[in-house]
């Protein structure tokens, strides 16, 4: 297949993906605060994010195999992706007892160091059966998924997950609605799992028949994996460290609205993650093979993909609000509007979003060695910062100790990735961060002069949509004409698919006239 028609797929069916899951994502935590409380919802948001740190056992693994995955693919080298494969396949089967064990104590220990009201074998039963999902992946699958995402064919997992976590979600909106209790919702949602694993195994047969996982494991192509782990471990807690502090220091309900926010931008991350992954195997094939074409590229993935994420969030600023006040409708148990937290959120994904090109460059050139003492610094200062300002700001003391260490990890890579990698100044980076941020700011300002009644979900959808087109054009327009290039490579990738698209309709219209 080729390259266009794989980053097509991958964008379309990723970004469907994401719309559906929004859809379907924003209706199910709305169910379990109304029908089980917050106290279930932080339950289930916290045992969500420990998971993330259970994951811990494949950190680095699938990093490194897809780095090398990149190589051997973008050259050919079917002999030199199975030996890969292989040692892949033999590293998860190990630590996938790992993670079975792991997951086995946190069901035991978990519920009896929290404080809730929640019944033991509840708790028990809960973390089982959003932990088993991860074990057959561990044992099945993962390795495969891997090679889907180094090969461009992303769109694969994403429209499997389409349709699992439709399921998923589906079955949860019936089972919560018919009054079934939260243990039996969570092991209905952890059938999709096995689906999806019967589903992968199934197209790699067919479609990569020639891999051979008993080919001689090339340990020495992931022996990056130990240093992956120290970014990959970076990530998890400075992605995760608010949830897990909130529920040592604070209550469940507190993390409850903590998650209630997260939800949102955690589903904006996703889209703009499902964009970066889209691109990054195309950027990393010309990356091994022709330089010259590759700073082109990049910097026009990197001026676009900033100016989006700066779009996507601006937009989600001024609807949050508004949403929650109606999302939350009837739950009494604690308030979860609050005028600051937006701002607090947006700045954090800004600079988490905002780096995608940066971390996206270590990965495909390899230099996790090299980036790994940063990693370690930005999350000492996470930790740090966070522990001590909770204390003095509560749930606001965790957004700026995770701002502050943000700040750091940020420009170290701008810095690294423009200089020891690419080889150029970092100020065109700085330049469109700039821009970006001037513009954000104006919107911002010129928004709180916007009055409109914003009481109920068809009110906020139809302002929604001319506010959006409006931002977005904003954003694109003004970033075009500070980064003409950038315009032009873009301009130039439309008029040849256009191009294309004349070319092959006037071919069936002869092809009609003929017959």
């Amino acid at each position: 297949m080729k390259t266009e028609k794989k980053i097509k797929y991958n964008l379309v069916v990723g970004i469907l993906s994401q719309v559906v899951t929004l859809l379907l994502g924003i209706i199910v935590p709305k169910l379990i605060l109304t029908n089980y409380g917050s106290e279930v919802n932080g339950l289930l948001s916290s045992v969500t994010n420990i998971y993330a740190y259970i994951a811990i056992v494949e950190a680095g693994i699938a990093a490194a195999a897809c780095q090398a995955l990149y190589k051997s693919i973008a050259q050919n080298n079917r002999n030199s992706t199975s030996a890969i494969l292989s040692a892949t396949n033999k590293y998860y089967h190990k630590t996938g007892f790992i993670y079975l064990g792991l997951v086995l104590a946190f069901s035991i220990i978990y519920p009896i160091v929290i404080n809730t009201d929640i019944p033991y074998i509840t708790v028990v039963l809960v973390i089982l059966f959003n932990g088993f999902g991860n074990v057959v992946n561990y044992f099945f699958h993962g390795k495969y998924l891997i090679l889907l995402r180094a090969d461009g064919k992303n769109y694969i997992r994403t429209g499997l997950e389409l349709f699992t976590n439709a399921f998923k979600q589906i079955a949860k909106i019936v089972f919560i609605s018919l009054g079934y209790d939260v243990v039996f919702v969570q092991f209905v949602a952890m059938l999709a799992s096995f689906a999806q694993m019967l589903y992968i195994t199934y197209y790699i047969k067919k479609h990569y028949s020639w891999i051979n996982l008993k080919a001689d494991p090339d340990k020495s192509a992931i022996s990056q994996s130990k240093h992956v782990f120290v970014h990959e471990i970076n990530y998890l807690i400075t992605s995760n460290i608010a949830t897990v502090l909130l529920t040592i220091f604070s209550t469940l309900k507190k993390v409850s609205v903590y998650a209630m926010y997260a939800l949102l931008f955690d589903m904006i991350n996703k889209v703009l993650r499902t964009v970066k992954e889209s691109l990054e195997f195309k950027i990393a094939h010309v990356f091994h093979t022709d330089k010259n074409a590759f700073l082109k590229l990049y910097r026009t993935f990197e001026v676009y993909i900033i100016t989006f994420s700066f779009a996507l969030f601006t937009i989600a600023n001024f609807f949050v609000l508004p949403f929650l006040s109606l999302y939350t409708k009837g739950v009494t148990d604690i308030n979860y509007i609050d005028k600051y937290l937006p701002f607090l959120f947006v700045f954090i994904n800004l600079l988490s979003a905002g780096r995608y090109p940066f971390d996206a460059m270590v990965h495909i050139s390899g230099h996790f060695k090299q980036t790994q003492n940063s990693a370690i610094l930005e999350s000492v200062i996470n930790i740090a910062t966070s522990i001590v300002l909770i204390q003095f700001f509560g749930i606001y003391g965790a957004f700026f100790g995770t701002i502050i260490s943000s700040l750091y990890r940020t420009n170290y890579l701008i810095l690294y990735v423009n200089k020891r990698i690419i080889g150029r100044s970092p100020v065109g980076t700085y330049k469109i961060w700039g821009i970006n941020f001037i513009i954000y700011i104006f919107i911002m300002f010129v928004s709180r002069y916007i009055v409109v009644k914003l009481d109920s979900y068809i009110r906020i959808f139809a302002f929604c949509v001319p506010y959006a087109l409006v931002v977005l054009s904003l954003y694109f327009v003004v970033v075009s004409l500070c980064e003409p290039q950038s315009f032009s490579y873009v301009l130039n990738i439309a008029k040849n698919l256009f191009k294309k698209g004349l070319v092959k309709q006037n071919t069936l219209s002869e092809e009609n006239i003929n017959g």
